[in-house]
């Protein structure tokens, strides 16, 4: 069987959580341990920037503590069980082994903002590095937003907001490219992982003017991308669906090359990014 990444692209692959993963994985979400075979898959292709379209916020349930906890209530106290029991939990925090097998790898994560009254969930990667300082209160500024877990958010400081408007009587989307989380600022997760694809370590906000609020342009390596006046750009399609290959999980968790090309708009009707 050939390698799911044997065919050449523009150096973009999706990779699809579709009905054939499902069926063989289960029911979204995944398991962390599942998450961490499919992500090694992944990484042991070789010189790979994986972007993640999701985030995982709440943590996995370690099995060996929750026999160790329910153990524990009952009142027993068999300190070679108890030792036992503590060793394998080691063994089964998920968490911790999938965000050990992201350490030291190009990962950038997703998260979510919003305005609920719920709050804000888990932490947020680094902030954006800009180039110029200028007065940025014109850029859009969240209240709350949902992140990753500590402990797979520190594998990697990079992270990005999978977030994108669209006006339900139009056929054109938007998506903000930089928003405001107190006195930070923050990317997209497409733009995220464009400075890390062209290794900029800073990008560069241009004005109508320099005592100007109102954002015109954000600049990354040689490329100006117009945006409104908040930081928002017109987003624009490569080309029809299929334009990226587009490989299914199932296929690269058992190392087989998929012959079918599903279209985002099918995953993402099968699956959501809450993990």
């Amino acid at each position: 069987n050939k390698s799911p990444w044997d065919k050449k692209s523009s150096g973009i692959v999706i990779l699809d959580i579709d009905k054939k993963s499902l069926d063989l994985l289960g029911t979204w979400p995944w398991s962390r341990n599942i998450m961490s075979r499919l992500t090694n898959k992944v990484i042991n292709a070789g010189d790979t920037i994986i972007a993640f379209d999701l985030y995982f916020k709440t943590p996995s349930i370690n099995s060996a503590q929750e026999v160790l906890f329910e153990y524990r209530k009952v009142g027993e106290n068999n300190p070679l069980f108890s030792r036992l029991l503590r060793e394998y939990s080691e063994k089964f925090d998920y968490d911790k082994r999938f965000a050990d097998r992201l350490q030291d790898q190009d990962i950038v994560f997703g998260f979510e903002y919003h305005n609920k009254t719920v709050g804000s969930q888990g932490v947020l990667p680094s902030p954006l590095p800009i180039d110029n300082k200028l007065n940025l209160r014109a850029v859009k500024q969240i209240s709350n937003f949902t992140g990753n877990i500590k402990v797979i958010q520190d594998a990697s400081p990079h992270g990005g907001f999978i977030n994108i408007l669209s006006d339900p009587e139009s056929k054109l989307k938007t998506v903000p490219l930089i928003v405001r989380y107190g006195n930070n600022l923050y990317p997209s997760l497409a733009l995220q992982t464009a400075r890390m694809k062209l290794l900029n370590n800073k990008i560069k906000i241009f004005t109508s003017d320099k005592d100007s609020e109102n954002l015109t342009h954000i600049q990354i390596d040689e490329t100006k991308i117009p945006v409104d006046t908040s930081g928002t750009a017109l987003l624009t399609y490569r080309g029809p669906p299929g334009t990226f290959p587009i490989i299914s999980a199932a296929d690269v968790i058992t190392d087989r090359r998929s012959e079918e090309r599903r279209v985002g708009k099918e995953c993402r009707s099968r699956w959501s990014p809450y993990h």
